[in-house]
């Protein structure tokens, strides 16, 4: 699937992903959105997700169905796509706010704490890190790109 961030400046931006069987879903995104789902690709990518944001778009759901409220969304999140989520955040945050010392004990807490029913697979310092660098150069890329300009990433299912 190709996924796609169009800068619109002043505008809101544009996210849109093409399907291997062509069709293509896509959204009008905030700035905000676009680091989250920027990093949803760095973490989804270097952890090898296939049923997260990613690769349920590329099964079909509607981009736009995430921002329903959560019991009006017609999906259920996958376990990938819980542990994808509560990763972004947390990268997210430390993104904007500067590094987090205990960052997988923050994570591992914050995953539990919302009653999931299994415990998420514990994530290795190397892999948090090759994620934060990937999270870091595509934001700098992003950066970087001229208004009006797309920014086009590859996800494989």
């Amino acid at each position: 699937m190709e996924i796609s961030f169009t800068k619109r400046g002043s505008k809101n931006h544009i996210i849109s992903c093409k399907r291997k069987n062509g069709t293509v879903t896509w959204m009008h995104s905030s700035s905000f959105f676009i680091t989250h789902d920027l990093c949803h690709y760095a973490v989804e990518t270097k952890l090898s997700l296939k049923k997260a944001f990613y690769g349920m778009l590329a099964d079909g759901t509607d981009i736009n169905d995430f921002e329903l409220p959560k019991e009006q969304r017609p999906f259920q999140l996958t376990e990938e796509a819980i542990i994808a989520e509560h990763l972004v955040n947390l990268l997210a945050i430390e993104y904007t706010r500067g590094r987090i010392e205990n960052f997988i004990q923050i994570l591992k807490e914050g995953y539990l704490k919302e009653n999931y029913a299994a415990e998420p697979t514990e994530i290795k310092q190397e892999k948090i890190d090759e994620i934060r660098n990937l999270f870091e150069k595509l934001m700098n890329q992003w950066v970087l790109l001229p208004e009006e300009d797309t920014m086009a990433l590859n996800f494989t299912e």
